[in-house]
């Protein structure tokens, strides 16, 4: 089943993950102590965005944020400038917004789906018409749209040929050729991708949390899985400055570390039920990390030591962390997680800037 910006859906499976037994595989746990506890973080800024917009998806270029709310029903995303000047900008033919990811030339390119419905099924979907499009928007903010054949299109990312990959419907991967064709790239076998990244070794790598693998395609277009221990519902993989690739395992509550012939190394959070989300490395070679449960950021340091930060307030939950070009950290703050209770009025989701306090 594609991500989506369905609230009982990812409720839904978390509960499911919770319930599932614990079953032991032959990997590395590090145990790492409790976190120091830490005030409110250090606030730079607080953006309030636009009511009912979600922001599931966000890129730091340069000067600039990006961000999009997947919701089908939906057609705008937003720019943040450097003066902190939030502006929409139109989807071209009422398309959704959906994943970023950063282009060698400084544009960015982003998956995005044809406008949809809301289905009155259980749990409730937004279903789009299809076909999905890549859009491709240049550092003047110019928007270029390529049609694809596929029903959907779910994550994206630079390939090793510079070239931007997509995960797409039908299991397959595919690319915008430098003459804007769209051009298979390799059938996953019935992996449904979250994300992918371009490895150090200059392979994709990816999570299939529906086979509980983290799958790598080498530049011959071979495909190799490695299985982690089942339930753990790796989702968001990227590549490390450690020449290895990081990934979370919310269902368990850990990080983990693959290098390239697949050992696993895990890490515990630093606080229970904190289900882990966004990855981000710093310059210093610090990963970051989102709390969803906790309202929490953290940070963990090379020699695996643990801290973070209050950036939610109630009913809200930090969703996604970027570190900016100036080294401060951003965070995207919604309330969809909690969104249950259709009497509730929930406050607006928001980009958090702070400063690390060292």
């Amino acid at each position: 089943m594609r991500e989506r910006n369905r609230t009982l859906v990812r409720l839904e499976r978390l509960k499911q993950a919770a319930a599932m037994p614990i079953v032991l595989f032959a990997v590395v746990v590090v145990l790492i102590g409790a976190a120091t506890p830490q005030p409110a973080a250090p606030l730079v800024a607080t953006i309030v965005l636009p009511p009912n917009f979600d922001p599931d998806h966000m890129i730091v270029a340069g000067d600039e944020v990006w961000i999009a709310d997947s919701n089908l029903l939906d057609h705008t995303i937003f720019k943040l400038d450097a003066s902190r000047t939030l502006a929409p900008v139109p989807m071209p033919s009422g398309l959704s917004g959906g994943d970023f990811a950063l282009g060698t030339h400084g544009e960015i390119w982003m998956v995005a789906d044809e406008p949809g419905k809301l289905v009155a099924i259980h749990p409730p979907e937004y279903i789009g018409k299809g076909p999905a499009q890549i859009v491709r928007i240049d550092p003047d903010g110019t928007l270029q749209t390529f049609k694809t054949s596929y029903d959907f299109a779910n994550t994206i990312a630079i390939g090793p040929d510079g070239r931007p990959w997509f995960a797409a419907s039908d299991y397959d991967v595919a690319e915008v050729a430098a003459d804007g064709s769209i051009a298979r790239v390799v059938t996953v076998k019935g992996a449904d991708i979250d994300s992918m990244t371009l490895g150090p070794d200059g392979a994709m790598w990816f999570c299939a949390d529906n086979m509980d693998k983290i799958g790598r395609i080498a530049q011959d277009r071979s495909v190799t899985y490695f299985d982690v221990p089942p339930n753990k519902t790796p989702r968001r993989i990227i590549a490390g400055p450690d020449g290895a690739l990081w990934f979370n395992e919310s269902s368990l509550n850990e990080i983990a570390r693959i290098t390239a012939s697949g050992a696993v190394t895990q890490y515990q959070m630093p606080r229970p039920d904190a289900v882990p989300g966004s990855l981000a490395f710093d310059d210093k070679k610090d990963l970051w990390f989102t709390e969803g449960r906790r309202g929490r950021v953290g940070r963990m340091k090379p020699d695996g030591t643990m801290e973070d930060w209050v950036v939610a307030g109630a009913r809200l939950y930090p969703s996604i962390v970027r570190v900016g070009t100036d080294g401060r950290i951003w965070v995207s703050v919604d309330e969809e997680m909690f969104r249950d209770d259709p009497g509730v009025q929930y406050p607006p989701s928001e980009l958090v800037l702070f400063q690390p306090n060292d």
